[in-house]
């Protein structure tokens, strides 16, 4: 039986640093069906030529006309996807090789499941270490309840079918949480399958956008309250 093809969507503005890393994470990948759409958000550094040194067919690049939001950007992502299902990178995080491979089950799952999602580290760079980010086993059904009471679901550790996309997509208003509204929304239909191991890795530095931009995410979680059925 042929794989089902991932599509892996990464997104990026100025993602040099950490970019080669990124992007060597999904070349070592175990499972081999896969494709990479990756959106260049008009970066001013040399994130295209570093992307563009991968010669490889399944890497397909895409640069936007203008700076966009980034929910905007990765809309414009998932309206280039093939793959039966799609996955996210982030340039300042990396996955283990068995990442991909290690969602078999969700691949064979039945229409309920409409996304997975896994545990992972958060890397400090300030101190070099690594830490787990939930000691706690994460649920797996129709987990909204439990995302209400503690949001435990990073962007680089999901995988959902691309069925869904016919009546979910992220919203363009957002500029830090549209990772978090996209989820909420999903798993008000769908089941989420999760997997324990922790084989992503999420960069935790002084550059982090959310970081960066605190009154911006406060401004934005209100809002998202605020215009909440």
């Amino acid at each position: 039986m042929k794989k089902k093809l991932v599509s892996i969507i990464v997104n990026c503005y100025n993602g040099e640093k950490y970019l080669p890393q990124a992007l060597q994470s999904i070349l070592d990948q175990k499972y081999k069906n896969f494709e990479v759409i990756f959106v260049d958000n008009c970066s001013t550094d040399s994130s295209a030529k570093i992307y563009k040194n991968l010669k490889d067919k399944r890497f397909k690049y895409f640069k936007t006309k203008k700076k966009i939001k980034l929910y905007e950007s990765r809309n414009l992502a998932l309206k280039k996807v093939k793959g039966n299902y799609i996955a996210f990178l982030d340039t300042d995080d990396w996955w283990n090789k068995n990442f991909l491979s290690s969602r078999q089950k969700f691949f064979l799952s039945d229409k309920k499941f409409g996304f997975s999602f896994s545990n992972c580290f958060h890397f400090y760079e300030n101190t070099n270490k690594f830490k787990i980010f939930s000691k706690k086993k994460l649920p797996t059904g129709y987990i909204l309840n439990d995302l209400l009471k503690y949001y435990f679901v990073k962007l680089s550790t999901i995988i959902i079918k691309k069925e869904m996309l016919k009546n979910y997509k992220f919203n363009p208003f957002y500029n830090i949480i549209g990772d978090f509204d996209f989820i909420i929304k999903i798993s008000k239909r769908y089941k989420g399958m999760s997997f324990q191991d922790n084989l992503v890795n999420i960069r935790i530095h002084k550059n982090n956008f959310t970081h960066t931009n605190r009154k911006m995410f406060y401004n934005e979680f209100k809002h998202w309250v605020n215009n909440q059925d």
